[in-house]
């Protein structure tokens, strides 16, 4: 296994903290509960950070302020958005199971799946990366670790959008997913309750009614799930007396609690929901559940433990203004001990142990705030500030946990924006951390931009069409370039070394829609991959062919070898790259079909034979909504020496190379509908590879987050206005550039990259009709990558280097 452990600008035992272990919150005595009844107290004490002193923090350029107290952050997934502690592999270290949604396409008709994957600890508080144990059709963001099946190996339950999920924990440290469900509908509320006293644990999840289009329509339901005989599960839905179940099919927002309220050896269970308050329906000995009103307000989230320390189950009630604790009196009645106020929305809260002390504390999420806030339970049902942390960014959930083995307890937060679990040192009280938002990485220097230099030559191709390749098509040594002509066939612009070139026509016994160049068949010749319509069949595209022509090294292709139909219906894209190492060129054909594009991997067997597969739509929905096909980029990902692609459907889609040139099918990414246009590459500098969307004037950042994905995004103030830029190495320097077209200003525009994100101010090369593309090629066989830009005219027009 691979350890990721990353140290970053935390706190050591040895340096004294400033403010540390300095109480700031008055305490006050909880009122009396009033046995076997229901009140609410008239003026419960109130907790607030008012009086907590808020540290100063100098913004970072370049990422979330993320507090002083990280100890650690490991890779999660693709936005991990609920997380499970327990020694899974039962080596006496304690893991974290987590389950990521991922960024692929969601829509009324979709909805994201749930990735449940585990990260061993090795002993040291170093996590491995994540260990795929399951795929879910889809997740509500919860997840509880337990034995279920008394075996002494934990289990996991896991919510869904239509049940909760039952995860069998396996004598190897991995799981197997039981084919059931257990209640139904969008799962809010779950759990698992240890066996004691001979009883077995008790799995529950509640659900509520959910009427998307992407499943079934799913009803709102409460399910039970215990141990039954020959290592099967007893699945039950509570209900009342008289029959019915404890929620009907309709409501909605239901959240619960299961406790023994009134303990008298039964489940009980607390619930709330849109349609009633917060209620207590109480478990017999006979089976049925019999209601009563607990309170009249309603609970956006619940959670139970014995809060004041005096044997009897509690609850705490989540309302719209504030985190109220009820004391239980053990029959069943509640009486308001305390309302914490939190100083920002939340998102999520866990009852933890903060301190072992035994004492529930709390802690909650600030999604929109990258916080994380914490406090102490007094043992009395009230609650004193523990702090507040800056996270990284979009936190989900948090959990406490000993990793490392020294007793000491850490915070550990998901922080789905970044992709990453990271662990927290726990901070003084009086420690109120601001958040920074992260800013973009990408930065354009101060200064002006050099005069635009006069071009080394202009050349009128005579065609408007925008498809081209670039080779040695007469074995001369220099680049090439093939353009599609007007009537069919194409044009090669024939470089002669110093800036002049001959034009010559080719096959023009075809209609060409695309091309890509390369020696397809080793025999030293560049050849052309091409998107072909013989002349009956033009203009329809759905007629069209992709042909191998083979070059001669002589500027002719007389021979060709048809390879397959496109059944294209809009635009193609061909791409040539060695895809699997061995040394033979392959391609990646991107067509937009009927309504969806499509792309295939297609092999080279060695002799220009090539074998194909169409790579998985990792946003496929039901009602696809009709979408344009764009070029795939390739590059390597996750770093293993081989190519990957990003390929689009109705979304991004990126698949890994594996060793034979198959695909590794990854995860979609859902980006932004108005940026048309994306790019890859390593734009920021930190040595992976990053995804760029733009459109006119905008830009959005995707920073790789090391393990071949990318985190959310990040807009970024690069591109001038007017603008679409992408990423690309314009003067052969190892460093991206960002280049690109305005078209409304009739030029290109470019951006020199400095590294480490920095770009010098943009150059301005303006043309007399609107540029087609910009690219780079050695055009003077002096390894200096000239800047060659196509007009929509057909006007070739070659600028020298640019230089820094």
């Amino acid at each position: 296994m691979g350890w990721v452990w990353l140290m970053t600008g935390c706190a050591t035992e040895d340096a004294p903290l400033a403010g540390e272990g300095t109480p700031v919150l008055e305490q006050h005595d909880a009122p009396a509960s009033s046995p076997g009844g229901s009140r609410e107290a008239a003026t419960p004490p109130v907790t607030t950070d008012t009086g907590a002193r808020e540290e100063s923090a100098e913004p970072s350029e370049t990422d979330v302020r993320r507090s002083r107290y990280l100890r650690g952050t490991f890779h999660a997934g693709v936005a991990p958005e609920t997380l499970a502690v327990g020694d899974f592999n039962r080596d006496g270290a304690q893991d974290v199971a987590v389950v990521s949604v991922g960024r692929s396409l969601q829509s009324q008709y979709r909805a994201r799946p749930g990735k449940v994957s585990v990260l061993l600890n090795g002993g040291q508080g170093a996590l491995g990366l994540p260990m795929l144990q399951g795929t879910l059709r889809s997740t509500s963001g919860q997840l509880e670790a337990g034995d279920l099946d008394g075996d002494g190996i934990l289990d996991l339950l896991a919510g869904t959008r239509w049940g909760a999920a039952v995860l069998r924990g396996q004598p190897d440290g991995s799981f197997q997913t039981e084919d059931f469900m257990l209640a139904n509908g969008v799962v809010s509320s779950l759990g698992i309750l240890p066996g004691t006293g001979g009883a077995p644990a008790l799995g529950w999840a509640v659900g509520s009614h959910y009427d998307g289009r992407d499943f079934p329509t799913g009803t709102a339901a409460i399910g039970f799930l215990r141990p039954g005989s020959g290592g099967a599960f007893m699945v039950t839905q509570p209900t009342t007396a008289d029959g019915k179940p404890l929620v009907w099919m309709g409501e909605e927002y239901v959240v619960s609690e299961v406790a023994d309220f009134n303990e008298d050896g039964h489940p009980d269970l607390v619930m709330s929901s849109s349609d009633r308050p917060v209620s207590l329906a109480l478990g017999s000995a006979l089976g049925p559940f019999t209601f009563q009103p607990v309170l009249t307000t309603h609970a956006r989230a619940l959670a139970t433990a014995d809060f004041d320390a005096d044997g009897h189950a509690d609850i705490l009630v989540q309302d719209d203004a504030a985190l109220r604790v009820y004391r239980g009196d053990g029959h069943g009645g509640f009486t308001e001990a305390s309302a914490t106020v939190p100083p920002l929305p939340v998102d999520r809260f866990r009852v933890v142990d903060l301190n072992a002390d035994g004492a529930p504390d709390l802690a909650a999420v600030h999604r929109g705030a990258s916080a994380v806030t914490l406090w102490y339970g007094q043992g009395n049902g009230a609650f004193r500030s523990g702090g507040r942390l800056a996270v990284g960014r979009e936190p989900m959930d948090v959990a406490v946990a000993e990793l490392d083995g020294t007793g000491r307890r850490e915070l550990l937060v998901a922080e789905a924006g970044d992709n990453t679990l990271s662990v927290y040192r726990l901070p003084p009280p009086s420690i109120l951390e601001p958040s920074t938002p992260r800013a973009c990485p990408l930065r354009v220097s101060a200064g002006e931009a050099p005069a635009t230099p006069a071009p080394l030559a202009t050349l009128a191709t005579g065609t408007r069409q925008p498809n081209s390749a670039r080779g040695d098509f007469d074995g001369n040594g220099h680049a090439d370039i093939a353009v599609v002509r007007e009537g069919g066939g194409f044009t090669l612009l024939l470089n002669q070394g110093d800036g002049n070139f001959v034009t010559r026509d080719v096959r023009t016994d075809l209609y060409m829609l695309e091309m890509a160049a390369g020696d397809f068949n080793g025999d030293g010749h560049d050849d052309l991959a091409a998107i072909t319509l013989d002349p009956e069949d033009y203009p329809y595209p759905e007629y069209s062919t992709l042909d191998l022509l083979w070059g001669n090294g002589q500027g002719d292709f007389p021979d060709s070898t048809r390879v397959s139909r496109t059944g294209a219906f809009g635009r193609i894209h061909l791409v040539a790259e060695d895809l699997n190492r061995d040394g033979h060129l392959d391609l990646v054909l991107s067509v937009t079909a009927y309504c969806v594009p499509y792309t295939r991997r297609l092999l080279n067997q060695g002799n220009g034979q090539m074998t194909g597969v169409t790579l998985p739509d990792l946003n496929l929905e039901p009602d696809d909504r009709c979408s344009d096909c764009f070029a795939p980029a390739i590059a390597d990902f996750n770093r293993d020496g081989l190519p990957d692609i990003l390929y689009h459907t109705v979304e991004l889609n990126l698949g890994f190379t594996a060793p034979d040139g198959g695909n590794l099918p990854v995860d979609g990414f859902q980006r932004n509908w108005s940026h048309l246009d994306y790019s890859v590459g390593d734009v920021d500098g930190d040595g992976t590879v990053d995804l760029l969307t733009a459109t006119k004037g905008e830009v959005d950042l995707y920073v790789g987050d090391g393990q071949g994905t990318f985190k959310a995004p990040l807009r970024c103030d690069v591109a001038p206005a007017g603008a679409v830029l992408e990423a690309r190495d314009v003067n052969a320097d190892g460093i991206p550039d960002l280049v690109g077209v305005d078209a409304d200003a009739r030029r290109a525009v470019l951006l020199l990259g400095q590294g480490q994100g920095t770009f010098l101010p943009a150059r301005y090369y303006t043309l007399a009709e609107v540029p087609r593309w910009v690219r780079s090629m050695d055009l003077l066989g002096d390894a200096r990558p000239e800047l060659v830009i196509m007009t929509t005219t057909g006007q070739l027009t070659v600028y020298p280097t640019p230089e820094l």
